[in-house]
């Protein structure tokens, strides 16, 4: 299916191939967007990124299922001082669920342990 593409429509806002019509291909399950060798990371790239909610065709609509960043090395380190730590997310609450214990059953009482590290006892 053909796209023509936009800034409009990429993830990045990258202008690069605005205009561009590129023939995508989805087999079901995976869209199949050209990609090319990027020196500067040493991968493999796709040469688009489509935005979610991007329209194909008049059928299919983007959402992506994973994405990938890129860290880059930092020309001069001392520039990290300014950085700053996002400290407003809250750490994930863990809830202790007593039923989910139950099912591995009681401890036995009567097991001998006969062998460690593969020696007998």
């Amino acid at each position: 299916m053909p796209i023509n593409n936009s800034t409009a429509n990429d993830l990045n806002g990258d202008a690069t191939y605005d205009g561009k019509k590129f023939n995508i291909e989805y087999d079901g399950s995976e869209l199949h967007i050209p990609w090319e060798f990027d020196a500067t990371v040493d991968e493999w790239l796709p040469v688009i990124s489509l935005k979610d909610g991007t329209t194909l065709d008049t059928d299919y609509v983007v959402k992506a299922t994973e994405e990938a960043l890129f860290m880059q090395e930092a020309s001069d380190p001392s520039l990290a001082i300014s950085l700053t730590i996002d400290t407003t997310i809250a750490p994930p609450t863990l809830a202790y669920d007593a039923s989910k214990t139950t099912l591995v059953g009681a401890l036995p009482t009567d097991a001998e342990l006969k062998v460690i590290k593969g020696e007998l006892l």
